[in-house]
């Protein structure tokens, strides 16, 4: 996320998803992992050509693409919930 962009505070009496937060936050807090099989030899490829790493590059990708979902960007700022 830039950061120029703005925090977009959530209305938890109209978010659809505010239950079902209440109840991972409050009631049963757990955590999450995701497991993904991914093919990334022309990646990989692409990169050792050009002598980059790969690491560094995987989580620049990963955490792109991720950012782009505002359900992935929730968090709390100044004791408010938001995205």
């Amino acid at each position: 996320m830039r950061k120029d962009t703005p925090f977009i505070a959530i209305d938890m009496n109209t978010w659809p998803m505010a239950q079902t937060f209440y109840y991972y936050t409050e009631i049963a807090p757990t955590s999450y992992t995701v497991n993904v099989m991914m093919d990334v030899t022309i990646m990989r490829n692409a990169l050792k050509s050009r002598k980059y790493k790969f690491f560094p590059a995987y989580i620049y990708l990963v955490t792109r693409n991720i950012s782009k979902h505002s359900e992935f960007r929730v968090a709390v700022k100044d004791g408010v919930l938001g995205h």
